[in-house]
C-alpha cells in the first residue's frame, strides 16, 4: 500500500515478508497477491488475495486482473462513502430545516430573512401576523412595498441596504411594521 504498487509473492513468502518489514499475523501466506485500491491522491486499502497451502497459486494474468479491477473497485468503495456522507448531510439539514420551522413557527419575536434583491424568503409566523398575513408562506418573494404601507416599507428598505452595506446584523426594539 505505502508504494501504491501491486505485490505478488508466490515462493518463500515468509522471508520475504520480513524483507518487507510486514508484520504476519495468523498462518504465513504460501501465495500471496496484493493489489492497492488507489483513486486520485488517495489510497482506500488493497485487494488481497492468500493461499496459505499452495505455493505459486498465482500468476501473472491474476496479478492483470486484479490490477485492472483495482480502479474500478475503489470508485466503488469511494461511491458508497460519498452515498453515506450525503445521506448523513441530508440527515442533518432535515433536522436543522425542522427546528428552524419549528423555531420560525413559535417564536414570539417578529424574524425575517430576504435575499439580496430586498425580498422576503422566510418569516416568523408573528411577523406574518404582524404585517397583516394569514401564513408566513404569502411574504415569499415579496417586498417590503408589497406588504406594508409606504412609510414603513421605505425605513425597512434603508436598514435592509444599511445590514448589506454593513454586513452587521440589527436587532429593531420598535415593532410598529403597519399604519393602525
Amino acid at each position: 500500500i505505502k508504494s501504491r504498487q501491486p505485490l505478488m509473492m508466490v515462493k518463500d513468502t515468509e522471508n520475504l515478508t520480513q524483507q518487507l518489514g510486514a508484520k504476519i499475523i495468523g498462518r504465513t501466506a504460501k501465495s500471496w497477491l496484493g493489489v492497492p485500491l488507489v483513486l486520485g491522491n488517495d489510497v482506500l486499502g488493497a485487494i488481497v488475495l492468500q493461499d496459505t497451502d499452495e505455493e505459486e497459486r498465482f500468476t501473472e494474468t491474476d496479478l492483470a486482473l486484479f490490477t485492472t479491477l483495482a480502479p474500478q473497485v475503489a470508485t466503488a468503495i469511494r461511491n458508497a462513502q460519498l452515498l453515506t456522507e450525503m445521506q448523513q448531510a441530508l440527515h442533518a439539514y432535515d433536522q436543522e430545516r425542522f427546528l428552524l420551522n419549528t423555531l420560525l413557527a413559535n417564536i414570539p419575536e417578529q424574524v425575517f430573512f430576504k435575499n439580496a434583491d430586498g425580498k422576503y424568503i422566510r418569516v416568523s409566523q408573528s411577523y406574518a401576523g404582524e404585517i397583516g398575513l394569514q401564513s408566513p408562506e404569502q411574504a415569499a418573494n415579496l417586498a417590503d412595498h408589497q406588504l406594508i404601507e409606504p412609510a414603513f416599507a421605505e425605513k425597512n428598505q434603508a436598514e435592509f441596504e444599511n445590514v448589506l452595506a454593513s454586513r452587521q446584523a440589527i436587532q429593531r426594539q420598535d415593532k410598529s411594521t403597519r399604519d393602525g
